[in-house]
């Protein structure tokens, strides 16, 4: 019997074949005008080797979370002007996404054009798993190929049962490279590895690190997340979120690193405001006072994290040590992501919206060796070596 196994889309004959691309174009639009972004970027060498490769391709992907009275603001019809220019090609936008006039036009398609389906999310299928919609689709394809590693964490429609559905199967580019970094990360990067953590849940992200520890030799953690270590270590956090439902996952964890003697980095000092308004910001110590908020790490932290990076030969960083969104939060974020794209001989990796967006605001893409696509995918991926979209690409078919 065959052996299944994943291919990518340069083991597929493409020429006059139908090639449905999965991309994530989840990424912000100002005043109708498509932002740069890093995910939309990744996606463009699978879509151009497809044209030159002769294909004729479709392109679904989803953006937001719509529901009815919001779906203007989630519509993916903006990407059409941006991928027809990057791309020199003809965008067909298709706004009936359950219909079969996809295939309708197919006859058309050519290298000059592609079609672009509309939000896949403002369908109810696509985040029920439908297979009926599956099926409609996979009546017209030939080849699959998922780019939305950020998503195939998730067994929605279009990364779950439509690529079982289509014999050929595969990765794109870009997901091969998110796989093949991570996968280096898991395994074999060198040592010392210093993995960063920030954002909001503990239960999201504790499961990877606790993957990595054997292989970890330090660990820092700042922004929501670090008060609800602070607080099983006996520390007042004033007004600070606590995730009581992973108080005691966060206390196993840090005997299991102190058992393997490695490095736990917590905050050492805040900005704090108080609860009663934001205009009054203070940086306090260790212990935040009552009726006081921590809303960014302080500069004690700052340095404390920024010595620690140095002779590091891995960095992994997910997540932002504050309200980073907000220009008066950010600056324990940007100092630390400065300290990071400082270090020299280091592999780097970073993922998670507001890290990237920190990288992106310093200029400092260059100094990251990859930039992942994925976030909450990418740690559940560390943590368990694949996701269901991937295991959905599996097949015997070349």
């Amino acid at each position: 019997m065959p052996k299944s196994r994943l291919y990518s889309i340069d083991d597929f004959e493409l020429k006059d074949k139908v090639v449905f691309i999965r991309t994530d174009f989840n990424i912000p639009v100002e005043k109708g005008i498509v932002e740069d972004h890093v995910r939309l970027k990744a996606a463009l060498p699978t879509i151009q080797y497809a044209l030159e490769n002769q294909a004729k391709v479709i392109i679904g992907s989803h953006r937001g979370r719509p529901k009815e009275n919001n779906k203007k603001e989630f519509s993916l019809e903006p990407f059409g002007y941006y991928l027809g220019k990057h791309l020199n090609c003809e965008v067909i936008f298709i706004d009936e996404i359950g219909s079969a006039i996809p295939s309708v036009l197919l006859s058309s398609l050519n290298a000059k054009k592609i079609i672009l389906l509309e939000n896949l999310r403002f369908h109810p299928g696509e985040e029920e798993g439908n297979e009926k919609w599956a099926e409609c689709i996979s009546s017209y394809v030939d080849i699959y190929i998922n780019e939305a590693f950020s998503v195939s964490h998730r067994n929605h429609m279009s990364v779950g049962a439509l690529p079982r559905m289509v014999k050929q199967r595969g990765q794109g580019f870009s997901m091969k490279k998110e796989r093949d970094t991570l996968d280096y990360i898991r395994e074999s990067s060198p040592s010392p590895f210093v993995l960063l953590s920030g954002g909001v849940k503990v239960s999201d992200k504790i499961k990877a690190i606790s993957r990595l520890i054997d292989r970890l030799d330090s660990v820092l953690i700042g922004g929501v997340m670090a008060y609800t270590f602070l607080k099983v270590k006996g520390v007042e956090t004033g007004e600070a979120f606590i995730q009581e439902d992973s108080l005691q996952a966060a206390e196993e964890f840090m005997d299991r690193l102190c058992v393997r003697e490695k490095k736990l980095l917590l905050p050492v000092d805040h900005v704090v405001v108080p609860v009663n308004g934001k205009d009054k910001r203070v940086t306090s110590d260790a212990e935040i006072p009552k009726g006081f908020c921590p809303m960014d790490i302080g500069p004690r932290t700052v340095e404390l994290f920024s010595e620690n990076l140095q002779g590091a030969k891995t960095i992994f960083w997910n997540g932002p040590f504050g309200k980073f969104e907000d220009p008066l939060f950010a600056k324990g974020t940007l100092s630390v992501c400065e300290a990071i794209a400082q270090c020299e001989n280091t592999f780097r990796v970073v993922g998670g919206g507001d890290s990237i967006a920190a990288v992106f605001k310093l200029g400092k893409q260059g100094s990251f060796d990859y930039i992942s696509t994925g976030g909450g995918a990418a740690l559940k991926y560390l943590e368990k070596g694949t996701l269901t979209g991937i295991q959905s690409l599996f097949s015997t078919e070349k």
